[in-house]
């Protein structure tokens, strides 16, 4: 390997280490004596469809000249090229890139890519932060774990200033450099979306957890699970159709391997006289709560995993021990866990069997097996049989949106978007742990891109062969009563700090307010007959704002309620380019005062409900006082 492919490698490496497989694969690939490449730098063709086609035209410069003609000068793009063997083009990109701008690279031919990397000094794009290189023929689940992990929020704010830049000869590749782009859109909308949700969303789990608040305080200890099952095996039980099949042989792993049972497949596997470690929930309405826990038994020894934001009469109702974890680690969920000793975060995916799935990976088991994981609509049902029926009505389904995903055995069923999601969030888990083996036992069902896909019985045969050597409640501390003043203390606290935050929402609501009222009195003024000196003036007070927003950012109240206002605003302030003229400084200023009103508005709303939270502390304090005079 030649010395600029080592100082290439290592630099894409550092930059984006999760590409290590990715990069076994093109070291393999020899582009000496190739018939795929021939001819040198600037005249370098390359064999596609029975021909050759130059990687670019004979005048290198006056082409990248008119291949960028459509970046704006005076605003941040996203520039999505397709191709890394033009030189001459990726300088010219680089050269009229912004500070803030950003470059998606993608290049479909690995001997192209290999020959750029092994001839051409790149260390001048593969070391700038602005740049993702994404490589290969297929657009598989890599593909979404490389956007997700390198594109961070500076990528977000410019999803309206993209331009795509289509060298001639990458028509080759006309559908798969249409698909990368498809899911790379797809892919930064997602994350915009998960940025936030209502305030009334935000509320209603902000009172889960604050009622759920005793619980927390009696939290087992997540950390005394971890790794304690170090090379043992995990069977997660979801609730799937394809559970019907194999749901009876289950009980052969029974103390072989570490079951966690999603709360929709507990009942299934009490009938199948199956004892599992832990049953994992994640819904946090009322009728996950009225479905799988009202009124049913469960084994005292099993212990129950899953978010602080649970429904509260489920949490307190549970008879076995917890373990709850914080699901968001920033914001508002991030200064609650702050508020506790014995309260961690735990990235738990969207659906139980994710949930269940983290918990089991946590405890170092390897290999995760997973049954009843279909995660589609196998033979157009919703669920198993076992599980659902009784409290859904009929159990038929189809998709709705009209999906189709690729099954195990290679055809397209049926399925959902948020199918796809919890899908989605597996396949990453495999991509960044690779020495963990998941193995889909299901049966049926989606795809499960990089699991093994083996019978349930084949599964236990291979893996379940001696017993665990303790049950996941052996792992946790004695069960202790805490004496009423614990309790008192820690709400004193959280009182106490929830009435910083309010305070810290006020200073914020009077700065809003008065950067409005200068917003208004700028947007009054006769900017028409402003010089270009004036209207930069008036440019400079609207920076304000930024200082408004990084404050807001360092909150975390205000940062949870406001960042998708925040979010999209600035999208569309970077839409409006950096030219100063009469119409982008009013824009500015209209977009600014939209969100200044709503944040100011917005405060007196997550006020009341803070109000709320401390008159419910105070009233359990209140509790807890009497009962500490009674003894």
């Amino acid at each position: 390997m030649s010395k600029i492919y080592e100082q290439n490698i290592g630099i894409l490496l550092k930059q984006m280490p999760f590409l290590k497989e990715k990069i076994n694969v093109l070291n393999k690939i020899e582009i000496e004596n190739t018939t795929m490449l021939r001819g040198e730098q600037e005249k370098l063709e390359f064999f596609e469809n029975g021909n050759y086609y130059k990687v670019c035209s004979a005048y290198p410069q006056e082409e990248a000249e008119f291949l960028t003609r459509g970046m704006e000068e005076k605003k941040d793009n996203l520039v999505i090229v397709y191709t890394i063997a033009n030189l001459a083009l990726l300088h010219k990109i680089m050269e009229k890139m912004t500070a803030d701008g950003r470059i998606l690279v993608y290049e479909p031919n690995l001997y192209l890519l290999k020959y750029a990397l092994t001839n051409y000094d790149l260390s001048f794009l593969l070391e700038s932060e602005k740049v993702v290189l994404l490589f290969g023929f297929e657009a598989t689940e890599e593909v979404k774990f490389v956007i997700r992990n390198g594109c961070g929020i500076e990528w977000k704010n410019l999803v309206k200033n993209i331009c795509v830049i289509s060298p001639p000869n990458t028509i080759l590749y006309k559908e798969k450099n249409h698909y990368i782009t498809k899911i790379f859109l797809e892919i930064l909308n997602v994350q915009i979306n998960l940025l936030g949700n209502s305030l009334e969303d935000i509320f209603f789990g902000l009172e889960n957890n604050y009622k759920n608040v005793d619980a927390i305080i009696e939290n087992s200890d997540l950390r005394e699970i971890k790794n304690k099952f170090r090379g043992y095996p995990a069977i997660i039980v979801a609730s799937g159709p394809s559970l019907d099949k194999n749901i009876d042989i289950l009980q052969k792993a029974q103390d072989k391997a570490v079951i966690i049972t999603c709360d929709a497949s507990y009942q299934a596997c009490r009938k199948h006289n199956v004892k599992p470690d832990a049953i994992a929930s994640i819904e946090r309405g009322e009728a996950t709560y009225k479905f799988y826990y009202e009124g049913k038994t469960f084994d005292e020894n099993m212990v129950l995993v899953g978010p602080s934001l649970l429904w509260p009469k489920l949490i307190e109702e549970y008879p076995g021990r917890k373990i709850i974890t914080n699901r968001v680690n920033y914001g508002i969920d991030k200064w609650w866990e702050d508020n506790f000793d014995n309260f961690y975060y735990l990235e738990q995916g969207a659906s139980c069997a994710n949930v269940a799935f983290i918990y089991a990976f946590y405890a170092g088991c390897n290999p995760i097996i997973l049954m009843g994981q279909d995660l589609a609509y196998t033979e157009n049902k919703i669920h198993s049989d076992l599980t659902h029926t009784k409290y859904e009505g009929a159990n038929q389904g189809k998709s709705k949106e009209g999906l189709l995903v690729e099954d195990i055995y290679g055809n397209m069923i049926p399925t959902a978007g948020v199918y796809n999601w919890f899908r989605n969030w597996f396949e990453a888990m495999i991509i960044a742990f690779p020495d963990l083996k998941v193995i889909d036992a299901t049966e049926g069902g989606a795809k499960i891109h990089g699991s093994e896909i083996m019978t349930l019985q084949e599964a236990i045969s291979a893996y379940c062969r001696q017993e665990i050597p303790m049950h996941l409640v052996d792992c946790l501390s004695e069960e202790v009563i805490l004496e009423p003043s614990v309790y008192i203390e820690k709400y004193k606290h959280l009182i106490e700090e929830t009435k910083k935050q309010k305070e810290c929402l006020k200073n914020l609501q009077r700065c809003v307010l008065k950067y409005y009222e200068m917003l208004k009195e700028i947007y009054k003024k006769e900017l028409e007959k402003m010089s270009k000196g004036q209207l930069a003036e008036e440019i400079i007070k609207l920076q304000e704002g930024d200082k408004i927003i990084n404050e807001i950012m360092k909150n975390p109240s205000a940062s949870t309620y406001f960042q998708q206002l925040i979010q999209q605003t600035i999208i569309r302030m970077k839409a409006l380019g950096m030219e100063l003229t009469v119409e982008s400084v009013r824009r500015n200023i209209i977009l600014q005062a939209n969100l200044m009103a709503t944040i100011k508005a917005s405060i007196s709303k997550i006020n009341q409900e803070y109000d709320k939270m401390i008159a419910f502390l105070e009233e359990k304090k209140a509790k807890r006082e009497a009962e500490l005079k009674k003894c």
